[in-house]
């Protein structure tokens, strides 16, 4: 049985990240030759946290080499931010997710005294077709 603990992927990212440019911080290249070593890395194939075969631009070779530089701990600074709107959706204003969920109750009573009027009366249920006439259909 395996005993160690399986860590988050965010963090497995983060050591993907600086085990690629880490040996830019730790030997960095000579004034002018930054672009060329950024190259080589880009064109190299790296295996993923999921075991994928994956490559990155030189942009991104750039941007997280500049950010672990000024970072004081590289690893936590490379790791994928959480998005601040996790569970929001902004573009909803509270009005019409209420408008929303009241055309989605509605809907789901329409289909119940449709499958009534097909089916007859369900034992407890009101009857639903006195609620929602069949031309609202």
């Amino acid at each position: 049985m395996n005993s160690t603990p399986v860590s988050p992927p965010r963090d497995r990212w983060a050591r993907l990240r600086f085990s690629i440019i880490g040996s830019l911080l730790a030997a960095p290249p000579d004034p002018g030759t930054l672009q060329a070593a950024l190259t080589a890395l880009a064109a190299r194939t790296w295996r993923d946290p999921e075991g994928l075969g994956v490559q990155f631009g030189v942009s991104t070779l750039e941007r997280w080499y500049y950010a672990a530089r000024r970072a004081d701990d590289p690893i936590a600074h490379l790791r994928n931010r959480l998005r601040t709107d996790v569970g929001h959706f902004p573009s909803v204003s509270p009005a019409l997710a209420d408008v929303n969920l009241d055309n989605h109750q509605k809907s789901q009573l329409k289909k119940l005294a449709a499958a009534q009027r097909s089916a007859g009366p369900f034992d407890g249920c009101p009857d639903l077709s006195q609620i929602f006439p069949s031309r609202f259909y």
